[in-house]
């Protein structure tokens, strides 16, 4: 089974990919360093809630579509 981090990861890549945006582009939607968004796609940190929202809504969408 698919471990949450690496769901999250695979989320995030797939989801920026389809808003077709760099992961500078994101990071700057987010309020987040671009070498932290390679992180979390490459599920190579844990990241808190606050981050979770504030890629969620760079993304317009729910905390749990990122999760899910």
């Amino acid at each position: 089974m698919e471990d949450i981090i690496h769901r999250l990861a695979k989320n995030v890549r797939k989801e920026r990919l389809k808003q077709r945006l760099t992961q500078a582009d994101l990071a700057e939607k987010a309020d987040l360093h671009n070498n932290y968004i390679g992180l979390i796609e490459r599920a190579q940190c844990n990241i808190s809630i606050s981050t979770l929202e504030k890629l969620s809504k760079a993304f317009g969408l729910g905390s749990e579509e990122l999760i899910k």
